[in-house]
């Protein structure tokens, strides 16, 4: 009896642990884009997170260092990938791409005082058709949904302007579908 009780609460506690591990991560990234969207932050569009204080803190510890831009993506709505642009940075910067399942799948580093250009594509989505441009970098999502984070220095509320003024570059739009044969070339 002991060893079927045995055996039973090994399986149980491997079934718990399995579920976790692959449920988890899943119910997480769903939970944190319907808070986004209940707080008005769209699809395909970045927003700039107001500076962290201890009076509007959403996470136990966000670094109050630094200044946030979210944008949510749903490659669904975006079949042919989405552009993403990072306005010049004023300081270290950072651009993450998360998957529907919390992973960080990719991290650009931003030069400072350099805009960065990125398409973020489906990994379905073949070569033919996309726009290669040479300054921009190809980053392949692994889930139709997710979220880019742009981290930038803004220690003080003076760097936190100058942030929020590069900001007003940054874009995070769907492609629009080209004709046959246009690849490689400007619009």
């Amino acid at each position: 009896m002991k060893l079927l009780a045995g055996i039973s609460f090994l399986v149980s506690a491997g079934l718990a642990h399995w579920l976790t591990l692959e449920s988890l991560p899943g119910a997480i990234m769903a939970r944190a884009m319907d808070t986004m969207a209940e707080r008005g932050i769209p699809f395909h569009s970045f927003v700039l997170v107001p500076r962290a204080t201890p009076q509007n803190q959403t996470v136990v510890r966000p670094s109050p260092d630094l200044a946030y831009s979210i944008c949510r993506f749903d490659l669904t709505e975006a079949p042919y990938g989405l552009e993403v642009i990072a306005g010049p940075s004023v300081g270290l910067a950072s651009m993450s791409f998360f998957d529907a399942e919390t992973n960080n799948f990719a991290t650009l580093a931003l030069a400072e005082d350099q805009s960065l250009a990125v398409e973020l594509l489906p990994t379905s989505l073949q070569p033919q058709g996309i726009r290669e441009e040479p300054e921009s970098t190809v980053v392949r999502a692994p889930t139709e949904t997710g979220l880019i984070l742009l981290r930038r220095l803004a220690p003080t509320t003076g760097r936190f302007a100058e942030v929020e003024a590069a900001s007003t570059l940054d874009r995070c739009a769907p492609i629009e579908a080209m004709e046959p044969g246009s690849a490689g070339q400007g619009e």
